[in-house]
């Protein structure tokens, strides 16, 4: 029943792989390393202005909203981004997507300032490349249609992600049983299994908490949160190699991510409860929606790392009874 999405699922993540493939190559044969003109043919162009290190009060945002929706059209706003906030150079970003075509984005820039306009386009901007990147988007994430065709996304995407991850283990143990194999390699591919794609969604849940404990003032915030990310991915690899019962790690990692997203859940209520309150009673249940899938990711963690324990305490009971054998035999 998920075949045709897992087929477009695999398609799409295939070519934004190439696409990084491609770009390099281009970059060194057509356009002779310059990376600035490969960006420009790609679509790339939006104006960059540098930080000036002067302060300038926040105001007239909501001018600029109007204005936005007189420039790209009265659609909800998909994206709104503050550039240099507080300084002279500061930029208003506005983002829609048009209801009566697919993936078609718009998107205007305003200087806070003086409250001129930068960049406009209607249409993807106004590129084939970028244009064809924005559907393959699209159709990757599912940011398109209603609640109940992005919630078949996510769980469709988790049901592919659990036929790698099986794929992966099938092979460790078809592997396992042919003579001529490394256990040290197999331990190794099987604790990198472990550490790789539980790590990511560990990696994820210390996002998420991240993201709501670090101050939206704190300066490069975006990058810490990055960092903090793949330095957890990488913690929770080294983790499952040091560990010598992969199960016992599997489950420490569980346990660790289904207590970030319960704790998400509990730092959202505790610092912005009222604000949360509120916007439901305005009628936004979109958020609602996400402390649902917290909860309910935060206790399939949990549940599922109870069972990988109780299953990894299993197997090695028979191992353990062999082991004590063996030192009975030998001691007679």
């Amino acid at each position: 029943m998920g075949l045709p999405f897992h087929i477009m699922y695999a398609f799409t993540g295939l070519v934004f792989n190439l696409v990084i493939v491609y770009q390099i190559s281009y970059a060194v044969l057509l356009y002779q390393g310059d990376q600035e003109r490969l960006l420009q043919a790609a679509g790339f162009n939006e104006p960059h202005i540098e930080e000036s290190g002067n302060a300038l009060p926040m105001s007239g945002l909501n001018a600029l909203v109007e204005k936005a929706k007189a420039d790209i059209g009265n659609q909800p706003f998909r994206r709104i981004v503050i550039e240099h906030f507080g300084d002279t150079s500061a930029v208003a970003i506005f983002q829609n997507r048009s209801v009566d075509h697919f993936s078609t984005q718009a998107e205007v820039h305003y200087r806070f300032s003086d409250q001129s306009q930068t960049y406009i386009t209607h249409d993807n901007y106004d590129n084939a490349v970028r244009s064809g990147l924005q559907v393959i988007a699209s159709l990757h994430f599912g940011d398109f249609a209603g609640y109940g065709l992005r919630i078949a996304f996510f769980l469709f995407g988790i049901a592919t992600c659990y036929i790698i991850i099986t794929g992966n283990l099938m092979w460790v143990e078809k592997r396992a049983k042919q003579r001529n194999y490394s256990q040290r390699g197999l331990n190794f591919v099987r604790r990198l299994t472990v550490g790789g794609f539980i790590g990511v969604v560990l990696a994820t849940s210390v996002g998420f908490l991240a993201a709501r404990l670090l101050s939206a003032d704190l300066p490069e915030r975006a990058q810490y949160l990055e960092q903090l990310v793949y330095f957890t991915w990488i913690l929770s690899v080294i983790f499952a190699q040091v560990m010598k019962k992969s199960g016992v790690a599997a489950s420490v990692l569980l346990y660790l991510s289904g207590s970030c997203f319960i704790a998400t859940l509990v730092a959202d209520w505790t610092l912005v409860g009222i604000e949360i309150s509120q916007l439901v009673m305005l009628g936004h249940v979109d958020i609602l929606i996400v402390e649902a899938l917290l909860i309910t990711l935060g206790v399939t963690a949990i549940i599922t790392a109870r069972y990988v324990r109780k299953q990894s305490r299993k197997d090695s009971a028979p191992t353990q009874e062999i082991s004590l054998q063996k030192q009975a035999v030998l001691n007679q």
